[in-house]
């Protein structure tokens, strides 16, 4: 089995190898057929690191679904476990060198100038994000792996008449002059730092961080952005506290910098918040008993064995439902990038507004329903998910649009990620600041809300337990743990 993978590895790298003479050649012209031949070798190379056989959908257009993508997004539909064995193999035929070279064979190309934005270039711009799933596949949970990326360097391509010696240049530099490109370099660079802790040592500083919030002003809310820093929060699952407090510093302390990366949050109480149109029309937040509160009161006796103080008290013995929960952020109408808004205002996107104590607010659910818009699509729009995604289609401008939604709502998922990260392993200074913007009632009541998108609720939950579960003091916060008042032990007889 092993000399088979090995002769199919040596097949993609002639194929890969092809791919990069063409393209680095500007005097040749870009074929579909040469496209085709580089795409097809990156699926073989990614279907060869994911662990069992992975079936790929037959006739897919490839290109238009990739350069369609964002590159986290379609990152994910790739993911699978990793296979060590085939992993080192790749090491040591050097299938990664090859897979690297095609990726610079576009810049090769157009050097000095940037390569994108041409159409001669959608071909190319669809394989340098296979180019990236393939690296990081092949890197996948491999401290090997990351530790051979890390070390390697190429030979650039030595122009013309010049007689210069030419210094290697190390592949992590590469990486990092990539990264305003929204073509996957990013991502690939999030999940080298989150699982080595050499790479992480080396490259994780404030410098990086500050370049990342550069490219969110310059770029706009790209989830492949503020998912870095959720990236350089842990290696290999545990929490670095020196860099959990390095975005907190960066990012949220500085109030300048928060305003100009978060959305905010806010949980408004219907009862009490003037607002316009009213707050109390809203549908209520149900418990999962189905009801708005748990409908439970504790009788005299009952009350004397509870705890004084317990996590959630004032909703769980108050009359009504969860208050809704708001966001906003600093929006512009006519947004471009490289401007001091984070993106598209509401009114541009068409989504909802409420002015709450004369503040402008949104709805958290009437945002984040794109994301699962098979399942919540007639409960915003009062039409079934095919019909508009059919007028998506039809009209450029309403297509956009909800692009950008879901642009904006995948950014927020990740930003709730991010922050969640930030409290993990109990990095108690992230803790403090956290717990004075997120209310635990207000993370409960996105968990329960069922018109937000399952993955939504599910960060939410991750947020909770982070910031207010797995902390100290346990019994001041959670209640006093008792034992059962009767047990009941059952025998298995012969």
């Amino acid at each position: 089995e092993e000399l088979h993978i090995i002769h199919k590895i040596i097949s993609c790298k002639k194929s890969l190898s092809m791919y990069s003479e063409n393209i680095n050649n500007i005097n040749i012209k870009i074929s579909d057929e040469v496209i085709y031949q580089g795409i097809n070798s990156l699926l073989t190379v990614i279907d060869l690191q994911v662990k069992g056989e992975y079936d790929f959908p037959p006739g897919v257009d490839w290109i238009t679904k990739a350069n369609n993508m964002l590159p986290a997004g379609f990152s994910a539909v790739f993911n699978g476990e990793a296979d060590p064995p085939v992993q080192r193999i790749a090491r040591d035929v050097k299938l990664m060198d090859f897979v690297f070279a095609i990726g610079l064979a576009p810049y090769n190309r157009m050097a000095p100038a940037s390569p994108w934005g041409t159409d001669e270039m959608e071909g190319p711009r669809a394989v340098q994000k296979f180019v990236h799933v393939a690296l990081q596949r092949i890197c996948a949970n491999n401290a090997e792996s990351y530790k051979y990326f890390g070390k390697r360097a190429y030979a650039p391509l030595n122009p013309i008449g010049s007689g210069s010696k030419v210094e290697p240049i190390p592949w992590m530099k590469t990486l990092l002059e990539q990264l305003e490109d929204p073509l996957g370099s990013a991502v690939t660079l999030s999940k080298m730092l989150s699982q080595s802790d050499d790479l992480m040592r080396k490259y994780a500083g404030p410098e990086l961080v500050n370049r990342f919030l550069d490219m969110i002003r310059l770029l706009g809310p790209q989830p492949r952005l503020v998912n870095f820093f959720e990236a350089i929060c842990t290696v290999g699952g545990v929490a670095v506290k020196a860099n959990q407090e390095m975005v907190l510093r960066l990012t949220w302390m500085n109030e300048v910098n928060r305003g100009k990366t978060y959305l905010e949050t806010k949980a408004f109480d219907p009862k009490t918040t003037p607002s316009n149109p009213p707050l109390s029309k809203l549908p209520t937040v149900k418990e999962p008993s189905g009801k708005d509160t748990s409908g439970w009161k504790p009788d005299a006796e009952a009350a004397k064995a509870m705890p004084p103080k317990y996590i959630g008290k004032e909703q769980h013995e108050r009359d009504g439902s969860f208050s809704p929960v708001f966001i906003r952020w600093s929006g512009a109408d006519a947004w471009a990038k490289d401007m001091d808004a984070l993106f598209w205002s509401p009114i541009a996107l068409s989504i909802k507004r409420y002015e709450v104590n004369k503040e402008e607010w949104v709805r958290l659910e009437d945002l984040l329903w794109v994301l699962e818009p098979e399942r919540l699509c007639m409960a915003f729009t009062g039409k079934p998910w095919s019909e508009v995604k059919a007028a998506n289609g039809k009209n450029k401008g309403v297509g956009d649009r909800f692009k950008q939604q879901s642009q904006l709502a995948s950014y927020y998922v990740g930003q709730l990620s991010l922050l969640g990260k930030l409290c993990f392993g109990r990095s108690y200074n992230c803790i403090d600041w956290m717990q004075r913007s997120f209310p635990y009632t207000m993370l409960v009541s996105m968990t329960y809300s069922p018109y937000l998108p399952a993955k939504v609720r599910s960060v939410a939950t991750t947020f909770v337990r982070c910031l207010y579960l797995d902390r100290f003091p346990q019994v001041r916060n959670l209640g006093r743990p008792t034992l059962p008042e009767q047990l009941w032990v059952y025998e298995l007889k012969d």
